[in-house]
């Protein structure tokens, strides 16, 4: 038995909680003075439960680290530095089950998730306001967390390798102690996607009713990772649709060349973010050894280099640059997580607006309207610096020039924020690597991450089926 919270979900509801104040500005009581009926039947144990779930996303093996980076490191964004701390070296490389291991960090949000949703209607005392609030924000982490799991452990519908379309477990009710839990098979990649979906229109509707703004799950985050998910999906009218609902909802948009270029990751909130994962310098801090500026920064370990085939990609008008500095000792580094927060920390950018953009570009080039994905391509274009089409610079002509284009610009705005793998992976293309390493093929196995060993040995009741080459 484990002791985390995986696909038989035993953590009880009073552990559950136990992180969720940290950094709270919620007026609630301590979690360790809330017995456990009082989380289930009172206002304030549903509002400790929804910061627990925005908590967990400061996990190192979701937005605290790894999913902000390695994406990056596994595909071709990112070099080493000759002198390594050993850090995600096996990762560099695309060692045998060297991937992105989320899978004990993502079952905790989805089951406090699912307890919101069952538990919500036993507390009598609550306004309408904050109920749908609450529900809202449970299914957009829910949906969230989902999405995380079913892009590391499984491919995208209808780009599937010799027909391997498993994905994730489903578990839509909560487990509060041991003897709820139970073992269960993967579902298809295509029944994750059915309830991501399904969570997001209720996120949707729900938090279109009131939010609690940029540090919390709210409503254009919601429109965001739908725009997201149908991109992901290839169902480009959908995409273009919430991509546009979300510009439309956004109190912000482009920062200007200056904003930009005094390092706007150093304000709080960054000007563009429709979602900010906040750190608490203080409570937070992942430690200085797992922090996302001791990766990046000469001050700290200082692994990982962006690669020279990522500078070499930015024109040389490109505000962007302006990020990128060098070392005293001659490497270039990014200046995106510099410790601007406090000691070991930086708050990350979890949905920034050029997404949205770059999202319809995309899927109006694949339905033939250019013109349309130029002018969104062109606005983030400008934004940064760079001459627009037909002024200097190359308008691009055919559907695969404007989706080239595309990928390109999704490359350089995103460097070392989490997409570039994903990126790549769910158009189905083979993945990049710097000189000498050789190409990953989209076929390679590697695409796959490791379902954990311990989940395979431990399943007594069912057969979950381990990714194919582990």
């Amino acid at each position: 038995m484990k002791n985390y919270i995986n696909n038989k979900i035993m953590t009880t509801v009073g552990l559950g909680i136990l992180f969720c104040f940290t950094g709270c500005d919620l007026d609630v009581e301590p979690a360790e003075e809330l017995a456990p009926g009082q989380i289930l039947t009172t206002t304030e144990g549903m509002e400790g439960l929804a910061i627990s779930l925005h908590s967990r996303l400061r996990a190192a093996a979701r937005y605290g680290r790894d999913l902000v980076l390695l994406p990056d490191v596994l595909a071709d964004n990112t070099d080493r530095h000759p002198i390594s701390s050993g850090r995600y070296v096996g990762q560099s490389v695309n060692r045998h089950a060297s991937h992105m291991g989320l899978w004990a960090s993502a079952w905790n949000p989805i089951n406090e998730a699912n307890i919101i949703i069952d538990a919500i209607d036993n507390v009598e005392e609550m306004s309408e306001d904050v109920r749908n609030r609450l529900l809202g924000e449970a299914y957009f982490h829910r949906a969230f967390a989902y999405h995380d799991l079913v892009k590391i452990y499984g491919y995208e519908p209808g780009r599937e390798v010799d027909g391997w379309d498993l994905g994730v477990m489903i578990r839509e009710t909560p487990t509060y102690d041991v003897s709820d839990a139970d073992d269960r098979p993967r579902s298809t990649n295509r029944e994750v996607y059915d309830l991501i979906e399904s969570d997001l229109v209720k996120a949707i509707e729900l938090l279109a009713q009131g939010d609690r703004g940029v540090y919390y799950a709210n409503h254009t985050a919601a429109l965001t990772l739908m725009a997201r998910v149908q991109l992901y999906l290839e169902n480009w009218e959908n995409a273009i649709d919430y991509a546009t609902q979300a510009i439309s909802a956004s109190n912000v948009g482009l920062a200007s060349q200056s904003v930009y270029a005094a390092n706007m990751y150093e304000q709080e909130p960054n000007p563009e973010s429709i979602y900010e994962l906040r750190i608490d310098p203080e409570n937070e801090s992942l430690g200085s050894s797992d922090a996302l500026d001791q990766y990046i920064n000469p001050s700290g370990w200082f692994d990982i280099l962006p690669s020279q085939s990522l500078i070499d990609s930015y024109e040389p008008d490109d505000v962007r640059l302006s990020l990128i500095k060098t070392s005293d000792d001659g490497f270039p580094y990014f200046i995106k997580y510099n410790g601007s927060v406090g000691a070991y920390t930086d708050n990350v950018p979890i949905f920034r607006f050029p997404e949205l953009l770059l999202i319809r570009a995309e899927a109006n080039a694949e339905l033939g309207s250019l013109q349309d994905a130029r002018d969104d391509l062109e606005t983030l274009r400008v934004a940064r610096g760079l001459a627009a089409y037909g002024a200097g610079s190359v308008t691009p002509s055919s559907k695969a020039d404007v989706i080239e284009a595309v990928m390109n610009e999704r490359r350089r705005e995103f460097a070392f924020e989490g997409h570039r793998w994903f990126d790549l992976k769910r158009r189905a293309m083979d993945i990049p690597k710097q000189a000498p390493l050789p190409t990953i093929s989209y076929d390679d196995y590697r695409i796959l991450a490791e379902i954990p060993a311990s989940e395979i040995d431990d399943s007594e009741f069912v057969n979950v089926e381990q990714n194919p080459g582990y």
